[in-house]
């Protein structure tokens, strides 16, 4: 899912014809990345994954209408 995001950086770099300009970019978008990745693993790692687990059920429901929600958002032409 990550890939058109990189094609994009990688076609912007190629077309600016600047080596170093392209490079620099292309650090910055890898680094910003990886530090998502990084962050994401610390915190789930300090989870309670027992006191998550009680609340699964809510989980679900909450992500089901959000679905939902972003379905019937595309439906009507929003995006």
């Amino acid at each position: 899912c990550i890939s058109p995001y990189m094609m994009t950086v990688i076609a912007l770099s190629a077309s600016t014809g600047n080596w170093i300009l392209s490079t620099v970019n292309m650090i910055l978008y890898y680094a910003g990345f990886s530090f998502i990745l990084v962050l994401i693993a610390i915190l789930a790692s300090k989870i309670k994954f027992e006191k998550l687990i009680k609340h699964t059920d809510e989980i679900r429901i909450f992500s089901g209408i959000l679905i939902i929600i972003a379905g019937v958002y595309l439906l009507l032409g929003y995006l």
